[in-house]
């Protein structure tokens, strides 16, 4: 597949997210297509709509492979520390609720 086909996909990919159509990115971006460019913008992208979508852990794996592709990526870094925070977060609120049923 051509540079300009990745660039083409890229570009609808990120105006979708834009506009919060994280499922029709989620529906795009398809492993094979991802397998395919291996590219780590997409792979974020990707990420970043299952993140907007709360699926958290299913986003930090995506993130895992797009910082394998690209370990500079620094919008990935950040998604990860978001998502991490989050993690924690939910976590503290859990333990209070649970210690509030007792």
């Amino acid at each position: 597949m051509s540079m300009d086909e990745l660039e083409k996909i890229l570009l609808e990919i990120k105006q979708l997210n834009e506009v919060k159509e994280y499922e029709k990115v989620v529906e795009l971006l398809t492993d094979s297509i991802l397998e395919d460019y291996t590219n780590d913008n997409l792979y974020f992208e990707s990420a970043l709509a299952y993140y907007r979508l709360g699926k958290y852990d299913l986003s930090d794996n995506i993130l895992d492979k797009t910082l394998l592709l690209n370990p500079q990526n620094g919008v990935a870094y950040n998604l990860k520390g978001i998502i991490y925070m989050l993690k924690k977060i939910m976590k503290k609120v859990f333990s209070y609720i649970l210690e509030q049923l007792k």
